[in-house]
């Protein structure tokens, strides 16, 4: 199992646990609501919480405790839509939300920072172990969601950087500013 798939799994069952308190601990069948605003099929993220998050989460609590667990999968805005995740796990509507910090643009700012820097590595696990030293180096950062929102930050996932697609050729910036401006002069000539 990859590292940080262990530590979600592991995180995400402590956390359950906790929320629900003591006398769930008692309990042979536990049972969390679990979203997305996305659907499972196009969205990485909501794949991996549907193909591994949940079933690995299930073996292990059938494994390692004398319980069971039962997740009420709640995809595609069924229960929430992707700008009120956040909401849906603080007021509990949810008991484990995933969602993309880009959607909470007003309320997690600051956890936007790898779509402000242009041009990111190209490799997804480059690009999440450099996110998650800077969260590692700024507690602060991962405090937020309980100091404001009552829920605990289990894991970080992510979004497809985004790409550019065009027509010609290029490989550096300086190519695409030639090709940018050829385009509108000639675009010009023809007005």
């Amino acid at each position: 199992m990859k590292p940080i798939n262990k530590y979600l799994t592991a995180a995400a069952l402590a956390t359950g646990m906790f929320a629900m308190g003591t006398s769930a601990l008692m309990a042979e069948k536990i049972s969390l609501r679990i979203g997305a605003g996305h659907p499972v099929g196009p969205t990485v993220y909501v794949n991996v919480v549907d193909s591994y998050f949940v079933p690995e989460v299930k073996r292990r609590v059938a494994e390692e405790t004398d319980h069971t667990i039962q997740f009420v999968e709640a995809y595609g805005g069924t229960i929430a839509g992707v700008a009120e995740t956040l909401e849906a796990v603080q007021s509990g509507l949810l008991d484990i939300g995933a969602y993309c910090f880009c959607f909470e643009p007003a309320k997690l700012f600051l956890h936007n920072f790898p779509y402000y820097a242009p041009f990111g590595p190209q490799d997804s696990l480059e690009e999440v172990k450099i996110i998650r030293k800077v969260y590692d180096r700024v507690p602060a950062l991962s405090a937020v969601f309980e100091d404001d929102y009552g829920q605990k930050l289990l894991g970080l996932s992510l979004w497809d950087n985004y790409h550019l697609g065009t027509k010609v050729t290029w490989d550096s910036i300086e190519d695409a500013e030639r090709h940018e401006s050829r385009r509108r002069r000639a675009q010009s000539a023809l007005a």
